[in-house]
C-alpha cells in the first residue's frame, strides 16, 4: 500500500507532495490556488444588547466564524485602532457624554480576507429627572376609604414611587405609558396626619436617581381610633392555614394540606367556607397581581390561579422548581421564590399564566420567608437572613447574610429595618440600611412565639399563639404596643382590607374589625 507521504500530484515538471501544509487544487493541468475564506456570521453586541447604560466601561461581545484578527474602535473609520488577535470580549471606554455611542469593528481571517465595518450602538445616560407630580383627591380632608391618585411624569422608562404623609414611605406607582406612572391609594384606618405631604421619587432604567419632587397640594387625614374586635371565627377542620390573600369579597388561604381554601367574606361577620382548590404539595406563601394568584407549592413549584370570577377560581398554570418552594413575592414582571433547599429563584411572569425560570442564587440558609424593597430581596429561614441584589433580575447577586437564632418564621421591611418573627426569640430587628453591613439592633423576647408579620402603616401586626400584638414599628428599639387581639387561632397568615383584618391558622379562620363604628 502506498503511504500518504508518497502520494503526489503530477504537474508538468513538478512533483507536489500531498502532505504539504497548503492544499493544492487543480491537478492534471488545472490552476493551483490557496483557499481564502472570509469571516462569516459576525456580530457585535454592547453590554448584552442593552439599550442604555450609565457606565462608561462598555463590554463588547463579538462572535463569528473564521475570524483571526480584529480592529475595534469608537472611530467609524477605525484610524486610531490597531489589529489585534481575535477575542470574544473587547472593553471599550466611552466618554461621559450623554447620547448615542457606537463601537465599530472590522475582522480578517487567517487567509487574509477582511470584512466591511460592523457596529453596535448604546445610549449613554447619566441623569434622570421628574417632570411633574400631581396628587388628585375629591377633598382636602381625607377619611378612611377615600381615594388619592398620584401621577408622576418622567419622560423616560424606569421606576417611580411616592411617600405620602407619615404612613406611606415607598408607594410604587404603576407604569401607564413610557415615562408616565400612576396609582390610586385608598386611605386606611388608624391614620392621623395634620399635614400630609407627597414626595415623588424616580430611578431611570439604567439606575440614575432623580432629585425628589414635592407636590404642591397637601392634605389632612383623620381616622377613628384602633379598637380591634374579633367579629367572626370560622372553624376549618383539617385545614392548616398558612398565608392568605383578599380579592373582591373572598379570602384565598394557602393550606399545608395540599390545597388553597376559599372563604366568602362578602359579609365579614358571617364568613362562609366556599370551596377547595387542590394543589400538589404544601401550599404556603402566596401573592397576587390583579386577578392572578401565585402560590408557593413545595415540591409542586409555583401554582398560578385565576381568581376571576372569585366564586369559581381555577388553576391556569404551573412551573416546577427544585428545592421546595416556600414563599413568593412579586415586582412587576418578576416573581421571587424562596425555596427551602435551593435558595432564591427568579421567575419571569411577563406572561402572567406561564411563568418561566429566569435565574437563581444559592443561599447559606433555608429559604422560608421572603419580602422585597427597592432592588433588594430579603430571604429568611432556619439559619438566618440573606440579602440579594435583584437590580438585574437575570443576574441576582448575593449581597450579605446574617445568622439569626430562634427559628425565623416571617419577615417584614420598614424604613431601613428588617423585622424577623422567630419561634423562640420573639421579634428580632436588623438594621439593613447598608445592605453590606447588617447589624442586629434589638431582640424583643417578650413577644414569643412570633410566627407572622403584617405591616400596615402606621402599625405592625405580630401573630403568635392565639394572639396578635399591634405595635408601632417606627421605633424598633421599643416596639410600643398599642393594641392586642386575643381569642384567635395560632396565627400564620394575615391580610388587611379596609377596616378588617383577616386571620388564618391551624383549623380556624377569623375576622377582626380593627376600627369598629360606634
Amino acid at each position: 500500500m502506498t503511504s500518504l507521504r508518497q502520494v503526489v500530484c503530477r504537474l508538468p515538471g513538478v512533483l507536489v507532495p500531498m502532505g504539504l501544509m497548503f492544499l493544492w487544487w487543480g491537478c492534471e493541468g488545472s490552476k493551483i490556488q490557496s483557499p481564502r475564506i472570509a469571516p462569516t456570521d459576525v456580530r457585535m453586541v454592547i453590554n448584552d444588547d442593552s439599550s442604555a447604560t450609565r457606565d462608561t466601561v462598555l463590554r463588547v461581545s463579538i462572535s463569528g466564524e473564521n475570524i483571526d484578527r480584529m480592529l475595534v474602535s469608537s472611530d467609524s473609520v477605525l484610524t486610531d485602532a490597531v489589529w489585534e488577535v481575535f477575542d470574544t470580549l473587547k472593553i471599550v471606554h466611552a466618554p461621559r457624554v450623554e447620547g448615542l455611542f457606537y463601537v465599530y469593528g472590522r475582522f480578517t481571517s487567517a487567509g487574509g480576507r477582511t470584512t466591511g465595518v460592523f457596529s453596535d450602538g448604546i445610549i449613554l445616560d447619566f441623569s434622570a429627572r421628574i417632570l411633574s407630580l400631581d396628587v388628585a383627591a375629591d377633598k382636602d380632608t381625607l377619611e378612611p376609604d377615600d381615594e388619592v391618585e398620584f401621577t408622576l411624569e418622567s419622560g423616560e422608562e424606569g421606576s417611580a414611587s411616592v411617600s405620602f404623609g407619615s404612613f406611606i414611605t415607598d408607594y410604587r406607582l404603576d407604569r401607564i405609558s413610557e415615562g408616565l406612572f400612576s396609582r390610586t391609594l385608598i386611605i386606611p384606618y388608624g391614620i392621623y396626619d395634620s399635614v400630609a405631604f407627597t414626595v415623588g421619587r424616580f430611578t431611570d432604567a439604567v439606575g440614575n436617581v432623580a432629585d425628589t419632587l414635592a407636590a404642591e397640594r397637601t392634605f389632612t387625614i383623620r381616622s377613628g381610633p384602633l379598637n380591634p374586635d374579633v367579629v367572626a371565627r370560622l372553624p376549618m377542620p383539617d385545614a392548616l392555614g398558612f398565608d392568605l390573600w383578599y380579592y373582591r369579597g373572598y379570602c384565598f388561604i394557602s393550606d399545608w394540606n395540599n390545597a388553597v381554601q376559599v372563604v366568602n367574606v362578602a359579609y365579614p361577620d358571617e364568613p362562609v367556607w366556599d370551596l377547595t382548590i387542590p394543589t400538589s404539595d404544601w401550599s404556603s406563601g402566596l401573592e397576587a397581581d390583579g386577578e392572578i394568584l401565585y402560590v408557593a407549592d413545595g415540591d409542586g413549584g409555583v401554582v398560578v390561579i385565576a381568581m376571576e370570577p372569585p366564586d369559581s377560581p381555577a388553576i391556569v398554570g404551573r412551573i416546577h422548581l427544585s428545592g421546595k418552594a416556600r414563599d413568593i413575592t412579586l415586582d412587576g414582571d418578576f416573581a421571587y421564590v424562596a425555596c427551602i433547599y435551593n435558595g432564591l429563584k427568579v421567575l419571569d411572569i411577563g406572561d402572567r399564566t406561564r411563568p418561566r425560570l429566569r435565574a437563581g442564587v444559592s443561599l447559606t440558609g433555608y429559604g422560608e420567608s421572603i419580602c422585597y424593597h427597592d432592588t433588594v430581596v430579603y430571604v429568611a429561614g432556619q439559619w438566618g437572613i440573606s440579602l440579594v441584589d435583584v437590580s438585574n433580575p437575570s443576574m441576582p447577586e448575593l449581597i450579605s447574610e446574617l445568622p439569626i437564632d430562634g427559628e425565623p418564621q416571617d419577615i417584614a421591611y420598614n424604613e431601613g429595618h428588617l423585622f424577623i418573627a422567630t419561634e423562640r426569640r420573639g421579634v428580632v430587628v436588623v438594621d439593613v440600611s447598608d445592605p453590606e453591613r447588617l447589624c442586629c439592633v434589638a431582640v424583643h423576647e417578650e413577644i414569643v412565639p412570633a410566627r407572622s408579620l403584617m405591616l400596615s402603616h402606621p402599625f405592625l401586626y405580630i401573630g403568635g399563639q392565639g394572639v396578635i400584638q399591634v405595635v408601632i414599628p417606627d421605633d424598633p428599639l421599643t416596639l410600643q404596643e398599642v393594641g392586642r387581639i386575643e381569642g384567635v387561632c395560632a396565627v400564620r397568615g394575615m391580610f388587611i382590607h379596609q377596616r378588617y383584618l383577616y386571620v388564618a391558622g391551624a383549623g380556624m379562620f377569623a375576622v377582626v374589625d380593627l376600627f369598629p363604628e360606634d
